[in-house]
């Protein structure tokens, strides 16, 4: 895409393939014309300008393509270990605490977890809500993690089951311990919980 070179790989770069293709058409139909009509130093720049585009571009995308790679590693790590506690297909719900964000910038599972899930053979109406591992220090998220932590599993047989992610580890908290102290987070901080599938907010009427 000729944005590579200068458009970092996020979630919303997909918005920039189109208004970057008119760009680089735009800038090569320019460029074209000034080779075109200069026989000198000018006509040397521009060709030399691409060519260093070119490799910067092709250098940016290897360097994305080997992050890309690991962050699909970490998913899959992730998705084994939940299969090694739940057994298919699952309960109806899971709730993950601490679940990795991303590395080094590249998006791990911050909105593909219930994908991954459903490809893996787990309950076509699987509902989950997401907790993700906080990028910088807070206290109120490890709180969080210290209180599922001394919560015991306890109701193996429930349909919502609670899993705390440490790393690629995963640990079954199902019980009424861990789910109160999820409902006060949810409660306190609602913006630290991502849904899977997304609930639709209720008509206004």
């Amino acid at each position: 895409a000729p944005t590579s070179a200068f458009a970092g790989t996020v979630n919303d770069d997909r918005y920039l393939f189109l208004a970057g293709l008119g760009l680089a058409a735009a800038i090569g139909g320019s460029v074209s014309d000034i080779v075109i009509r200069s026989r000198g130093l000018a006509a040397h720049f521009c060709i030399a300008a691409v060519c260093i585009y070119c490799i910067a571009g092709a250098m940016s995308l290897a360097r994305y393509r080997e992050l890309w790679r690991t962050a699909a590693e970490t998913t899959r790590e992730i998705v084994k270990a939940v299969e090694t506690i739940l057994p298919k297909p699952g309960p109806a719900q899971i709730d993950f605490v601490n679940v990795p964000r991303e590395i080094k910038g590249m998006a791990v599972v911050n909105n593909g977890l219930g994908g991954a899930f459903l490809a893996r053979g787990y309950r076509e109406h699987l509902q989950l809500n997401i907790n993700h591992e906080s990028t910088i220090s807070d206290p109120v998220q490890d709180q969080l993690i210290a209180g599922i932590r001394n919560c015991s599993m306890t109701d193996s047989q429930n349909d919502r089951h609670i899993l705390l992610m440490t790393g690629f580890a995963a640990t079954d908290h199902t019980g009424s311990c861990a789910g109160q102290v999820i409902a006060e987070d949810m409660r306190a901080r609602p913006w630290a919980w991502y849904a899977f599938p997304r609930r639709q907010a209720p008509p206004n009427r």
